[in-house]
């Protein structure tokens, strides 16, 4: 049986779990593994100007996301595609930027962790 520590959780999913005061549902996962194939077709590009940006803000999570309006001008004005990434209809996508944001924090714990991304290395 595989244990998820608090730390392997994507940053979103710790947001709504432990800090939504309202108990809003902006949408639903099926599964972790659902989650997983999702966050993974988030383009590089996108989590790289996030990594740029959430440097400002230590890449923490919480941050990034009471900054959100902030982060996405910043976006907006030195990376227009990925601004254009999370308004893919011209409204602003909140599963984009959710997903986004895992694929980030994901990606950057691969590189802190030194891993390639395989298949377990966030569980413990």
């Amino acid at each position: 049986m595989t244990v998820k520590m608090r730390e392997a959780l994507p940053g979103h999913l710790l947001y709504d779990l432990y800090d939504d005061a309202e108990m809003t549902i902006h949408y639903l996962i099926d599964s972790y593994e659902e989650w997983k194939q999702n966050w993974r077709q988030v383009p590089l590009k996108v989590t790289e100007a996030l990594e740029a940006v959430g440097a400002r803000f230590r890449h923490d999570q919480h941050l990034i996301e009471k900054r959100r309006r902030e982060i996405l001008m910043e976006l907006k004005q030195h990376f227009p595609e990925v601004w254009q990434y999370f308004h893919p209809n011209g409204e602003f996508s909140r599963y984009h930027w959710d997903y986004a944001r895992s694929a980030f924090w994901c990606r950057l714990r691969f590189k802190q962790i030194g891993s390639a991304g395989e298949e377990g290395d966030l569980e413990y």
